[in-house]
C-alpha cells in the first residue's frame, strides 16, 4: 500500500512539473499606419531612389535583398538602391526631411523621388525564452518598419507607412518562448513591404 501511495506522489509530481515547464507562446501582434493621406502611389513615371536611414546590421542583407526582389519588377530600371548608385547624398539621413535638405538632395541628383526605408528596435526587455515576471506588465519587445516617400520635385512628403511589431508579456509567470527581436523586425519589413508593393499603382 505504501509503495503504490508513493508510485502516485511521484506520478503526480512528474505530471505538475513537466505541466510547469511546458512553456506558452507569446504571439506578436502588428499595427499599420500612415501618417498621409495619399494611400496609392503611381509609379508610371520619374526616377526612383531607395535609401535605408537605419536597418538592424542582422537583417540587413536580406532587407536589401528582398527590397529588390519585391520592387524591381514595378519600377523596372527606375529606381536604384543607394549603396548601389551613384547618388550624391552629403550627410547622414534622418528619417523625416525638411525642405532644405530635399532640395540639396535633387540638385546633387537626378531622382526624382526619394524612399526612405527605416527598421528599428525600440524595446527588447526579456530573452527569447524567459520567465517574464506577472507584475511586469510593460515588459516587451517592439519593433516599427517605416517608409517615407518624398517628391524631390515639390519637395513634400507624398506618401507614408508604418508596421508596428509588439510582444507583450503575458501573465504567466511560467516559461514563455518569444520571436526573437531581429525576427519580429524582419517580420514588420515584410509587412511593411508587401503593404507598400500593393499601394504601387501604374497609371496613365
Amino acid at each position: 500500500m505504501k509503495i503504490n501511495k508513493f508510485i502516485n506522489l511521484l506520478l503526480l509530481l512528474t505530471i505538475f512539473n513537466s505541466c510547469a515547464l511546458v512553456p506558452s507562446i507569446s504571439v506578436p501582434s502588428y499595427i499599420i499606419d500612415s501618417n498621409t493621406n495619399n494611400l496609392k502611389l503611381n509609379t508610371k513615371d520619374g526616377k526612383w531612389l531607395l535609401c535605408e536611414v537605419a536597418i538592424p546590421s542582422n537583417i540587413y542583407t536580406e532587407v536589401i535583398n528582398d527590397s529588390k526582389s519585391i520592387l524591381s519588377p514595378k519600377f523596372g530600371n527606375r529606381i536604384s538602391f543607394f549603396l548601389e548608385s551613384s547618388a550624391l547624398i552629403p550627410y547622414k539621413l534622418s528619417f523625416d526631411l525638411d525642405e532644405n535638405i530635399l532640395n540639396d538632395i535633387k540638385n546633387g541628383n537626378d531622382f526624382d523621388y526619394l524612399i526612405l526605408l527605416d527598421i528599428s528596435i525600440n524595446k527588447n526587455d526579456f530573452a527569447d525564452y524567459s520567465l517574464i515576471p506577472s507584475s511586469d506588465n510593460s515588459a516587451q519587445k517592439q519593433s516599427i518598419s517605416r517608409i517615407n516617400v518624398y517628391d524631390l520635385n515639390t519637395r513634400k512628403l507624398i506618401y507614408n507607412k508604418q508596421v508596428k511589431g509588439i510582444i507583450m508579456s503575458n501573465s504567466s509567470s511560467g516559461p514563455v518562448y518569444t520571436k526573437n527581436i531581429n525576427k519580429l523586425a524582419f517580420k514588420t519589413f515584410n509587412k511593411l513591404l508587401n503593404s507598400f508593393s500593393d499601394d504601387l499603382e501604374t497609371l496613365n
